[in-house]
This record gives C-alpha cells, structure tokens and sequence, in this order.
C-alpha cells in the first residue's frame, strides 16, 4: 500500500512541476488565432480619428469674467488676434483659439502682470513663427485644454522660436 501511496504522490509533483521558459519555445509553437479580434471585427464599430480637433479649438465657451474691464486682457487679445490670423479657419475657430488662450492665461497669471505679458509674447510668437509648430500641433488636437498650451515650458517655447533665427538653443 505505501508504494501505490508514494506513486499517487510522484504522479502529482510531477503534474504540478512548472515548464521552464524559453524564447526559442516560445517561437517554435504554432501561433494561436485570437478569437477576440475575430469578434470584434464583426461588430462594424467605425475607425476613431487619431487627432480629432478638442472643443476649445472650434467653439471655445468663455468664462464669466469681463474682458472689457481689464486694459491688459484687451490688449492681450488683439496679440492673440494677430497671432491667430495664420491659422486656417477651415479646421479651427480662430477667434475660439484666440479667446480660449488669453482666458486661460488671465486666469493662470490674474494679478501677476509681467507673467502674464511674458507669457503672451512667447505663446503668440510662437504661433506665429515661421515653422508655425505650436499653432501645427493645436491644428492636429495635441493640447485637450488652452492650459495646456499655457503650461508648455518657456524654454520650450523660445527654443521653437530661435530655431526660426538660425538654430540656437537657450541655455
């Protein structure tokens, strides 16, 4: 009896013994077909564009602050206006880009005017610019929000506007 015992038992260790791993294992199996994607390919879902353009981009709702009130954010805006203005209109809402980055701005840097001005000029020179890759990258739907185009670093910013001027970096 205590050898049908010891049988049983080294039937079970040897089960329950783990398969090392190898790559060249691995590669010698035939491939397995995945029933998911079988499935899901017959569910007629339609493609989902990569870079869909975010709302603020094409009809940018404002906040409840005046603009009137404030001298600096009329003149931030006709920067921004002019910024805007080489962008294509076909894709975007200009005047939503323009409203939706100074909004953001003024809400950032309220009360914190030479912040604000140095972020103005960097962010519309940088739209602007020649290579343009700031307002390309708005353009394609990389920045869900305004802020987060406000929040790009400076130095980034500028490094995108003196490559326009020979390739010099910022140090």
């Amino acid at each position: 009896m205590l050898k049908g015992r010891e049988r049983k038992a080294e039937e079970i260790t040897n089960n329950n013994k783990k398969k090392s791993f190898s790559l060249m294992g691995l590669m010698s199996q035939p491939k397995q077909e995945d029933k998911r994607l079988e499935d899901s390919s017959k569910l007629n879902i339609p493609p989902v564009e990569k870079s869909s353009v975010p709302q603020w981009v094409q009809n940018y709702e404002g906040s409840s602050k005046m603009l009137e009130s404030k001298i600096d954010r009329e003149l931030a805006m006709n920067f921004f206006n002019d910024a805007v203005a080489c962008l294509p209109d076909d894709k975007i809402n200009r005047k939503s880009v323009a409203d939706a980055l100074e909004d953001a701005l003024f809400t950032k840097y309220e009360g914190v005017v030479d912040a604000y001005w140095d972020r103005v000029h960097d962010i519309c020179a940088a739209l602007a610019g020649k290579k343009k890759i700031l307002a390309q990258k708005i353009i394609d739907g990389e920045y869900a929000t305004p802020l987060d185009v406000i929040n790009i670093p400076t130095k980034l910013l500028r490094q995108d506007i003196l490559a326009e001027l020979g390739n010099r970096t910022i140090s």
